[in-house]
């Protein structure tokens, strides 16, 4: 039998996403004032500040269960071995990136946080603010200038962490920290005594977020663990769902502009469907991949790539999933040093135990890379050795996510490849050749010290004794990882401009209630890691969440 194509097409659209979900049975229903989905950086701090309020009705929403249950999200020393290297999957969500030549065709992995404190739950633990330039450009391009650095950033939203997320400074004495700030000043690089008044130049003891328990140790703290776990026992006008994945949002077409008038969810734990009406807002912070995404099965997006799965357009936002940047960044292990020992790794010390330097050192502006650099213990007769981090933090390639193939009869969808040309600009290469340099030169002041081992050489992929520059670049090429700061894929900018799909206030343009409060926002590479940056975007969505209502 032939089938026509229109009938093709008919039986396209009747088995499409739209027709699963209306004819999906519904096993509970909740209403809620303001529905979150995303207990991670932002999205436990925006569950705080909206629940203050005894009137408003908040419902909190994680796809993961609570990280106060694993052992291994708590570990501070080892969260380099869950993390990358056998990360526990009931608490980790792997997206993959595309194959490029510039990366020597390696599959590169990005890892995601799928546990109450999100990525917060699972990563390095750098306490990091950036720069006020960062800020100040926010609200430059965004015409917001509640994003400015002196208006509200430095004098309402850093108080307000400093409150909630204890830090770990880590000790000048520790490790070779005395010998590496002198061998970094040698170098002439200025000494930061004060990395959070918005002030990248020089080099600054590492700090974390990190409070020391009843067991003598110092352990991972989260912004859910510091916002929202005490206030939960006591609000009950808070609500959290954990194990619920947020499927899609459902809107109220007939109104203009579209309102999310109820999302569908999945309690992943029992099978069952729910759904929640909304009264006033949806806020998504599921972060830079996962808020595209489920905006994009919701039908917003770009048209033509919404109709290959028969997912009717509600909100044409063709930029949602693009612009998408991360830092990069690769580890450099060096020669042996000459002593160790207790006094150069400590068990309670966090994994960072040294000192950050920014760079180019001639710069307090919008710098390029920041190096991580201390000591570490290696098993047996490979000592303990010098340690650089490199992290490239002005990222010049933009990729996108997109949604590739449905499954489980429409249900959802698969998780797509992270499309990003990582080193495809050469710029990008010399900044981390830069940042490269920075360590050996601090390698070979500290081997004037007598501090390092002149001989010994190095350990691992990249080689800090490498002079050949082609050599170097292809070990660059074999080795670079992302940093796993993923960021602006749905950023936010002039309302005017459809290649920013959020205004300055956090709205998603073209929606009457959707607000995006993740690092999705970030329109400009942040001067360091995303965590901090995060919650002060929490801190700021919030505030225009609460004006408006």
């Amino acid at each position: 039998m032939i089938i026509s194509y229109h009938d093709r097409q008919k039986r396209f659209i009747e088995s499409s996403v739209d027709s699963f979900y209306r004819n999906l049975k519904i096993d509970q229903k909740f209403t809620f004032d303001y529905v979150i989905v995303g207990a991670g950086s932002a999205g436990s701090v925006v569950a705080n500040k909206l629940s203050n309020d005894p009137n408003n009705k908040v419902l909190l929403i994680e796809e993961g269960g609570y990280s106060t249950d694993i052992y291994r999200a708590r570990d501070t020393l080892q969260y380099a071995e869950h993390f990358i290297l056998s990360p526990d999957m009931s608490i980790t969500k792997i997206f993959q990136n595309a194959r490029y030549e510039a990366t020597n065709n390696r599959v590169i992995e990005s890892l995601r946080g799928k546990v109450a404190g999100g990525c917060n739950a699972i990563n390095g633990m750098v306490a990091s603010i950036g720069n006020s330039y960062d800020y100040n450009d926010w609200a430059t391009i965004t015409g917001e200038s509640a994003w400015a650095w002196n208006n509200t950033v430095y004098p309402i939203h850093i108080p307000d962490i400093f409150e909630h997320i204890p830090l770990k400074y880590n000790n000048d004495s520790d490790s070779i920290n005395s010998e590496l700030r002198d061998a970094l000043g040698n170098l002439g690089y200025e000494h930061n005594t004060n990395q959070f008044d918005g002030s990248t130049y020089g080099f600054t003891l590492s700090v974390a977020t990190q409070k020391l328990g009843e067991d003598g140790l110092h352990h991972r703290v989260t912004s859910f663990s510091q916002y929202v776990d005490s206030i939960s026992r006591v609000r009950n006008n808070l609500s959290i769902f954990v194990r619920h994945k947020a499927l899609r949002i459902d809107f109220d077409t007939t109104v203009t502009p579209p309102r999310a008038k109820g999302i569908y969810l999945k309690n992943v734990f029992r099978g069952e469907y729910i759904y929640v009406e909304i009264g006033k807002e949806l806020i998504l912070s599921a972060g830079a991949y996962d808020s595209p995404l489920l905006l994009q099965f919701s039908g917003v997006g770009d048209p033509n790539h919404l109709s290959k799965f028969g997912i009717e357009t509600v909100i044409n936002s063709p930029y949602v999933g693009k612009n998408m940047v991360d830092h990069l960044s690769m580890a450099v292990v060096g020669r042996p040093l000459k002593y160790h020992g207790q006094r150069v790794f400590k068990r309670d010390d966090s994994p960072y135990n040294g000192y950050r330097v920014f760079g180019p050192k001639s710069t307090d502006k919008k710098i390029k890379w920041v190096n991580s650099m201390g000591a570490i213990p290696l098993p047996l007769i490979f000592g303990t050795r010098f340690l650089c981090s490199i992290e490239m933090v002005a990222p010049t390639t933009v990729g996108y996510i997109e949604i590739e193939r449905l499954e489980y009869d429409n249900e959802t969808f698969e998780r797509p490849l992270l499309r990003v040309n990582h080193l495809s600009d050469p710029v990008e290469m010399d900044y981390v050749i830069d940042g490269l340099n920075s360590c050996k030169d601090t390698e070979r002041e500290l081997i004037k010290m007598d501090v390092i081992n002149e001989h010994g050489g190095s350990f691992g992929l990249i080689d800090i004794t490498e002079t050949n520059i082609d050599r170097i670049k292809s070990s660059i090429r074999s080795s670079i990882m992302t940093a796993y700061h993923p960021h602006g894929t749905l950023r936010m900018g002039p309302q005017d401009d459809i290649t920013y799909p959020t205004n300055g206030q956090l709205k998603l343009k073209g929606s009457a209630n959707i607000r995006i409060i993740d690092a999705s926002v970030i329109p400009i590479s942040p001067s360091g890691n995303t965590n901090l940056p995060s919650i002060i975007v929490g801190l700021q969505g919030s505030k225009f969440i609460l004006n408006d209502n």
